[in-house]
């Protein structure tokens, strides 16, 4: 889904995917890309084993419902996603746990505690800000 989400937005991407992206969109305009889920996509079928393959007529002719009219198709949730994610990116507040950090190591260090603090990603961000919560009381 990571390719879509790209075809459909525009952001700060690489100029390697930049340029792919937009000759993909001069092309095929963006507005005819849909998401097809993984039940009714036949590339799937090679993640759930080759016998399946070449007696399921997912492979040989597609999924039925490119058979009737798009307004029966699946509900595109991509682009559902894409405000939730921009939502998300708006919320992050990277100082927040930082400032957070820091009073929680001043007080650790005058009570004589050592703590290693790293924060490589949101599951860290996570277990600092309750440490914090922790050490504060």
């Amino acid at each position: 889904m990571g390719a879509l989400w790209w075809l459909k937005n525009y952001g700060d991407w690489s100029v390697f995917v930049a340029n792919r992206v937009n000759e993909i969109n001069r092309l095929v305009p963006s507005p005819f890309w849909r998401h097809v889920p993984g039940e009714l996509n036949p590339a799937d079928l090679l993640s759930r084993g080759s016998s399946r393959l070449f007696s399921d007529s997912l492979w040989w002719e597609g999924p039925s419902l490119l058979l009737e009219p798009p307004s029966n198709w699946p509900i595109d949730r991509l682009a559902c996603e894409t405000s939730e994610v921009e939502r998300e990116k708006k919320e992050i507040n990277h100082s927040f746990y930082l400032v957070d950090v820091a009073v929680c190591e001043k007080r650790e260090e005058k009570a004589g505690i050592s703590r290693d603090w790293k924060f490589d990603s949101s599951r860290d961000r996570t277990r600092g800000e309750n440490s914090h919560k922790n050490c504060s009381s």
